[in-house]
């Protein structure tokens, strides 16, 4: 899949008739992976470009699916735009555009084989919704590092109608002769999760999981810029009982789901109708493994199943709260921070993962620590490129908010390198998915094409956005932290403010001690300049 271009001609948060082409179509497909990178100062608006994909994707995926209690309102986009992109269904391109004014439904067209998508008389065939689906990448996966709920709004609203559609159709109603209503399992009934996922820290175990127990050689490549060496053990937790009185209904799919779990586990206690619930503990060893892949055959497979059960943590919430999503509380102001279930009360929970670490014991058994214990960057770099490993097939679209924020510098560096490494083990090089970043770092950008990287700025009350003139790529950071981060000095601002007012000085006392004071840079490097000038000074007199 691959983005070309954005039109969001009226107001969308912070941002206002704005056209991105994020790629010049050539007529084939990209054949290198080259991150779409949107840079700028923080409130440039470059993740509200973020957001409003995430939107435009995720309201057309909820509006065919097959949910009976969607809000017709729920359906209606909130800005008006124009996307255009290519996908490919395995044997050829296909250019598809969506557009969407505020308050209508939302339109989805095909371009003509015979058309050109520059051309002024490009040929658009309108697609049925029960054809939409072809046209839509099969997996929208959405991240911000910090609390934006403007991304993840779209998202969790969708899962929010998932688990609904669950409690919906796990029953179906029949009559008897006297005319009452009986409830029995819907056996044949499955639900389709939505496409949209915003990963956070409550996926973090999930996708380290199923990557311990598909992807190993994957996972150990990430796991090398770690201190860790893999997975040991964890729990699962499930309790379908919401009150003394009221129990979850699902599908036979999602029994069958906890089947599943219950014949790979090596101990199980409990029954997840009960008060206490079914607690299932997992030790990953050769023969858990091979149960694993018996019983859900794929990595996406077993995520999609767990991600299932864990989509049902919204039936907990009260009433007003689960109503959240439903109704756009984005308007007119700060957004409220979104509903949570506390871990106690949730129907689906995964605690005490436990994980080796790469250095061993005494007796050269490996170490072992909580997996809550290991810092925050390595938690972020574990769900990003563990989330990059499990989705890299080549529909599927990422967007990611300032991904790299808690990396170090050196993993900052590596990041372009670490992600396109990762989606390239097993996706076709004629067919990658597609990757859109925010960043505040020059450590990125410097992985990234000029080409792909748009700046972000504000010139009044109205954001802008152009490219850069010269190649980023490869580009070094103090260059990068000139020219689109409009640093003046590469050192920090106190000791800039001095140094220049040290440099207009004509005192060499002065000069001297500064040489002592400050630690080495560009800046430094003009105290002996200046220092040279006035000795040629005195010299000539």
């Amino acid at each position: 899949m691959k983005l070309i271009s954005l039109q969001i001609p009226e107001r969308y948060n912070g941002l206002e008739n704005i056209n991105i082409a994020f790629r010049r179509h050539t007529g084939s497909n990209i054949e290198e992976l080259s991150p779409i990178c949107l840079v700028g100062l923080n409130g440039s608006g470059k993740s509200n470009v973020i957001e409003a994909l995430s939107e435009i994707f995720c309201l057309v995926d909820l509006s065919i699916k097959p949910y009976q209690k969607v809000a017709q309102k729920s359906l209606l986009p909130t800005f008006s735009f124009v996307l255009n992109y290519i996908i490919n269904d395995g044997s050829q391109e296909r250019q598809v555009r969506i557009e969407g004014v505020e308050g209508k439904a939302v339109q989805v067209f095909l371009l003509s084989s015979a058309s050109n998508l520059d051309s002024d008389d490009a040929s658009w065939e309108s697609i049925r919704s029960e054809n939409i689906a072809e046209l839509l990448p099969t997996r929208i996966v959405g991240y911000s590092s910090g609390h934006n709920e403007t991304i993840s709004f779209p998202y969790l609203k969708s899962e929010t109608y998932y688990s609904e559609e669950v409690r919906t159709k796990a029953f179906v109603k029949h009559s008897n002769q006297d005319d009452a209503a009986l409830s029995f399992p819907n056996e044949n009934t499955t639900v389709p999760s939505p496409s949209g996922l915003f990963v956070d820290y409550d996926f973090n175990a999930l996708m380290f999981i199923a990557n311990s127990f598909f992807y190993p050689d994957r996972l150990q490549s990430s796991l090398e810029h770690l201190r860790l060496a893999g997975l040991r053990s964890f729990r699962i937790k499930i309790c379908f009982q919401l009150s003394s009185s009221n129990y979850v209904v699902r599908t036979r799919e999602l029994d069958a789901i906890v089947e599943k779990l219950q014949s790979c586990a090596l101990l199980k206690q409990g029954d997840p109708d009960t008060s206490t619930g079914l607690t299932l503990d997992f030790y990953v060893n050769q023969i858990t493994c091979e149960q694993v892949k018996e019983h859900f055959e794929t990595a996406i497979n077993f995520f999609e199943s767990l991600h299932q059960l864990y989509l049902l943590n919204a039936l907990k919430l009260p009433g007003p709260e689960k109503n959240y999503y439903k109704n756009d509380q984005r308007k007119g102001g700060l957004v409220p921070r979104p509903p949570v279930v506390p871990d106690r009360e949730r129907v689906f929970t995964i605690s005490a993962v436990q994980v080796k670490l790469q250095n061993k014991t005494p007796d050269g058994k490996p170490s072992v620590i909580d997996y809550a214990a290991i810092s925050d960057g390595e938690h972020q770099f574990m769900l990003i490129f563990g989330t990059l490993s499990l989705f890299d097939g080549p529909e599927t679209l990422f967007l990611l908010d300032e991904p790299e924020s808690h990396f170090n510098p050196k993993w900052r560096s590596e990041f372009v390198k670490l992600a396109t490494d990762m989606l390239s083990l097993r996706a076709d090089a004629a067919d990658l998915p597609e990757l859109v970043i925010s960043t505040h770092s020059p450590f990125v950008v410097s992985g990234c094409k000029a080409q792909n990287v748009f700046k972000f700025f504000r010139s009044g009350n109205t954001v802008r956005v152009t490219q850069p003139s010269e190649e980023t790529y490869g580009a070094s950071f103090d260059y990068l932290l000139a020219t689109l981060f409009d640093l003046e000095a590469l050192i920090a601002t106190k000791p800039a403010a001095e140094l220049r007012a040290i440099l207009q000085s004509n005192s060499p006392e002065q000069l001297e001690e500064a040489k002592e004071k400050f630690g080495s840079s560009i800046e430094k490097a003009a105290i002996f300049v200046r220092l040279d000038e006035i000795e040629n000074a005195r010299e000539q007199v």
